[in-house]
Formats: structure tokens, sequence, C-alpha cells
């Protein structure tokens, strides 16, 4: 079968101790494509610029999508949440501030400035972010800022008992157990009042934006939620500083992937 690189995605995993890379063919209506794994290779900017290089990806140029440590990576920025860890913009990080939405464009990658400490591997264009991951980084943020003594927590703890509870005081979950406790309405009778705002709004993020299909009046939604994250006076994340930035736009989501496949991000 002839390969159109436009057709496919490359999807870069990663954990402490290993490297996986596969092919994902947009609109996944075709098997994933193994192209790469090691056991005992670690996430480090040395270690996936040679992968790349084994697997000649600047014959093919895909686009890519991965977690916000592998970008960092690829870009050649310092991992970690630290100053200008963003890179589509120069965004200072520092600050709870919610009313500076647009920053500078982060034009170039000159190792020495900026938190840049290695060359880039690939064209920030060519990067993407899943939906998952961004969701995922919201309802982490929000289980840590739980009362780690009262019902709510006690009630993750007895919905999940495989999972070790420094796993759930970190609210380090996936995309079936967040839907889990979408469904059960305990959950949400546990909460506060405040509390309650605030996960009402992420439910409904989740469900008109970051899920494979967004909604119509998506941009309300992000809106409604980054006014209860400000509410609730919680520092910026990286990943609400990606809807912060572009939430008065149309553009919203062309830094986004989803099944049907990436949104070119030179639309910015």
């Amino acid at each position: 079968m002839p390969c159109d690189i436009h057709k496919w995605r490359l999807c870069i995993g990663s954990s402490k101790a290993s490297l996986k890379i596969v092919l994902l063919a947009n609109g996944n209506d075709l098997p994933s494509v193994p192209v790469a794994y090691s056991a005992d290779m670690k996430e480090t900017h040395e270690n996936i610029s040679q992968i790349l290089d084994k697997i000649c990806y600047h014959d093919y140029n895909w686009k890519l999508c991965a977690e916000l440590k592998v970008v960092a990576l690829l870009t050649g920025l310092q991992t970690g949440y630290t100053k200008y860890c963003c890179f589509l913009y120069v965004w200072g990080s520092r600050t709870r501030d919610y009313i500076i939405w647009k920053w500078p464009r982060r034009e170039t990658f000159t190792p020495g400035q900026k938190n840049v400490i290695h060359d880039s591997l690939v064209p920030k264009e060519n990067i993407y972010l899943p939906p998952l991951y961004i969701k995922l980084g919201l309802i982490n943020q929000f289980v840590k800022a739980m009362d780690k003594t009262g019902d709510r927590f006690n009630f993750l703890k007895a919905k999940f008992p495989r999972l070790i509870e420094a796993k759930i005081k970190e609210g380090n979950f996936v995309g079936p157990q967040i839907r889990q406790i979408f469904k059960d309405s305990t959950f949400m009778k546990n909460l506060s009042c405040k509390e309650k705002r605030v996960w009402i709004v992420f439910k409904n993020v989740s469900i008109n934006f970051l899920g494979n299909k967004k909604s119509d009046d998506y941009v309300a939604h992000v809106e409604e939620l980054l006014s209860a994250y400000k509410a609730r006076r919680w520092n910026m994340s990286l990943k609400v500083h990606f809807l912060h930035s572009q939430r008065c736009t149309v553009n919203l989501p062309n830094f986004l992937v989803r099944a049907s496949g990436p949104v070119p991000l030179n639309r910015f």
C-alpha cells in the first residue's frame, strides 16, 4: 500500500525507562504502525534525536503528537515548569494573572536564550498536542487542590482501589477513569459549592472541546473554565496557558490533534 505521509502522524510515547514511536492514521481508519521501541532508553534530547535519525524522520517530515515533556525535548527546551517553558509563546509562567492573554510568539529556538538549551529537532509547526493531555492536566490541578482528608478524596480512593494513594493525591488519572468519575454523581455531591462550579465547567470543556468532537460554543465553555480557575486563585499551568492564550480566537483548537487528524498550527 502506498504511503501518503499527510494521512499519518507520528506519536511519541515515553516513560522514565522506555521510548515508543508509532504511526497513527488520521481518522483512525487504519491500524497503528509500530516504528521504533526501546525498553532501556530514557526520554532525553539525545535519545530522541538518535531515534528520529534512525527512522529517517526528516525524509518524511511527519506531523508529531506527544505529551509536553517530549515536546520540550523536541524543541530543545529545558523540561519542567520553568520560565519560558511554552514552545509557542514567550510566556513568563511565574504569575497567577489571568488577565494578560496575548504573549509574543516564540519565533526562534536559540540555545542559551529563553529556556532553550539544545537545538530544536523538529519544526514547531509539526507538533500537535492530543486534547487528552490537556484534560489530564486540568483534572490533575483540580485534585491537587482538594482537601485530602475529606469525603471527596475518600471517594476517589474507594472508586479506584488499585490506584496507589500517591497517584490519586497527584490527580494522575487516565481517560477512562475520568469518564467513570463524570458518570458517578456521588463525587459531585461531596464537593463544596466552589469546587462544584469548577468541576461542572471542567466536565463541559472535556465533553464539548477536549473530546473527539467540539461543539459550536466551545469558546464559551473554555471562557467559563478559565473564569472558574481564576476565581480559585490557582496558578496557571502550562496546559491552562494554552487554552488561555488562544481563548478569544477561532484558532483555539489549532494546536490540538483529534482522532480525525491534526489542524495546521501555522494558522496561529
